[in-house]
């Protein structure tokens, strides 16, 4: 939407899945999702949505943007061992490369990382440091430590900012009579990934990682979570317990 290469009225269509430099990519739907519109693609999750968006991108721009949403690089949070996450040389991407890309394949990423590129959507397209402690004082009310919010970068424009917002909520809350929670703006989504053993090879065992971005928009504040399940036996199963958990969550909170 930022590079104007997609727009919501564009239609996309998933047979289950695509071939990319002679290299077939299978959509989690083996039977696909058949016509689709950019929110439907969106909810639904759908591979060759995403493998479309990445190839009008283009290898240039989707790294750019992934640098700009700062994916392989430390958010400076200030916790020792923190990690980069990993990217391909850029210079090493082939097509089919960027396809797996569009959707999270092919790059590795810290949940902090995730969670904060998540944030700089919801920040009105602005990326900022995270901080662990916002102050700290001592037993008479002093303060010994007090943190300030710092902006790394101006990401996405606000109107993108807003229309992904709208667009995520949108996909928590499905096009039907469905409400993720009622009498509250949750937005968010959910994602699979792929998981390596031991020697560097994807599991064959059908084990994934799944996780899950929520946001919750009550007034000025706007409160994010993030859910992450490793070990995961099976996408669609875990998926779903997943979000009974993440909605049980919101419940209990909202109720204290």
């Amino acid at each position: 939407m930022e590079e104007g290469v997609v727009s919501e009225n564009d239609r996309f269509y998933c047979g289950g899945s695509r071939i990319v430099d002679g290299v077939k990519i299978k959509c989690w739907r083996s039977i696909g999702h058949g016509s689709q519109t950019l929110q439907e693609g969106l909810t639904n999750s759908c591979n060759c949505v995403f493998m479309e968006l990445a190839l009008r991108l283009g290898v240039d721009k989707f790294y750019e943007y992934m640098q700009k949403f700062g994916l392989g690089e430390k958010t400076g949070i200030g916790l020792s061992g923190e990690a980069s996450g990993i990217l391909m040389d850029k210079g090493l991407v082939k097509t089919v490369d960027l396809a797996r890309m569009g959707f999270g394949h092919a790059v590795a990423v810290t949940p902090i990382q995730l969670l904060n590129s998540v944030c700089a959507i919801l920040n009105d397209g602005n990326l900022l440091v995270p901080t662990v402690v916002k102050n700290i004082t001592d037993c008479y009310g002093n303060t010994l430590l007090q943190t300030t919010q710092t902006t790394k970068r101006k990401v996405v424009s606000s109107e993108t900012s807003r229309k992904i917002c709208q667009m995520l909520s949108l996909a928590t809350n499905k096009t039907g009579p469905y409400t993720f929670l009622e009498g509250y703006d949750v937005g968010g989504k959910t994602g699979t990934a792929q998981k390596y053993d031991q020697t560097g090879h994807i599991a064959q065992e059908n084990i994934f990682q799944v996780s899950s971005a929520r946001f919750l928009l009550p007034t000025q504040i706007i409160w994010l979570w993030l859910w992450w399940m490793s070990q995961v036996q099976g996408r669609i199963t875990e998926a779903l317990l997943l979000l009974h958990m993440v909605k049980k969550f919101f419940q209990d909170c909202l109720t204290i």
